[in-house]
């Protein structure tokens, strides 16, 4: 198993969608697949997807999309 840290992971997603400026330090740096849990790297990918179409960047928008997604049940 490489290393990883999951918490670490969940910590730049919270960022993310607590301080909308962060996404414009590193949406150039960051990809999806950088991330080691899978989930992870998905909700990052409906991050940078709600930046580009210029839509809030919180866990109401991000939760929604998933479900639109299939990704999140419920």
């Amino acid at each position: 198993m490489p290393p990883h840290n999951t918490e670490a992971e969940e910590s730049v997603l919270g960022a993310l969608m607590m301080d909308k400026e962060a996404i414009t330090k590193i949406a150039d740096i960051l990809k999806p697949e950088d991330f080691y849990n899978e989930q992870n790297g998905e909700i990052f990918e409906i991050i940078l997807e709600l930046y580009e179409e210029q839509q809030p960047l919180d866990i109401l928008s991000v939760s929604s999309r998933m479900k639109d997604k299939g990704i999140l049940k419920g």
